[in-house]
């Protein structure tokens, strides 16, 4: 790949062989080669531009970058990203948050075209950076919320784990309900059991 490249660099390029050479040296162990490579490919081959951004994201969160890699991925929502490539760009914008990126990101996501499942994905960074500016209604609202509209999948557990962990006491009968219904969903049973009792107390 790297003789292609030297041999004929503009029509290489435009066909994304820079992407492929920074596929190949994450595969080789040689990642901290990798980001040029990728930024390559997302200048000079527009059809890859979104998948070279998320793997330079991903890069910079594996050397352990989570600040740089979320602003990154911030961007890359906002553009929008490949729909092939945009659940995963998500979860890992949501990793990124939680290990030290910018609440501040957040502030765009209206301009995100999101599917309904990674709108509620993205709620559980939202409330928790709520909480950590000690808007607690706030966080309250948008737990609460992802209780009522569903209680089967992840973003609903962990809004119930939060609500369980940071409003056990302000909750009111249905509310308590709800968060003992969605841990009991979810087999978290022992979890499930002191809030499925309060309820019928």
């Amino acid at each position: 790949v790297e003789e292609l490249l030297a041999d004929d660099s503009t029509r290489s390029r435009s066909r994304g062989l820079e992407y492929l050479r920074g596929h190949l040296l994450e595969q080789l162990q040689r990642a901290a080669e990798s980001p040029e490579a990728f930024e390559a490919a997302s200048n000079d081959a527009p059809i890859l531009a979104g998948y070279g951004s998320y793997r330079l994201a991903r890069n910079q969160y594996e050397s352990g970058q989570p600040e740089e890699a979320a602003r990154q991925l911030a961007s890359l929502l906002t553009e929008p990203p490949p729909r092939p490539v945009r659940s995963r760009i998500v979860g890992m914008f949501v990793r990124t948050l939680a290990d030290g990126g910018d609440c501040e990101l957040l502030d765009a996501r209206r301009e995100w075209s999101l599917s309904s499942s990674q709108t509620r994905q993205i709620q559980i960074p939202m409330a928790d950076c709520a909480l950590e500016i000690e808007n607690r209604d706030q966080a309250y609202s948008i737990l609460i919320d992802l209780l009522r509209q569903q209680r089967d999948d992840e973003p609903s557990l962990e809004a119930a784990r939060r609500l369980a962990a940071h409003f056990e006491q302000d909750l009111d009968p249905p509310a308590t309900l709800l968060v003992g219904l969605t841990l009991f969903h979810h087999r978290t049973f022992e979890q499930a059991t002191p809030f499925l009792e309060a309820s019928l107390e």
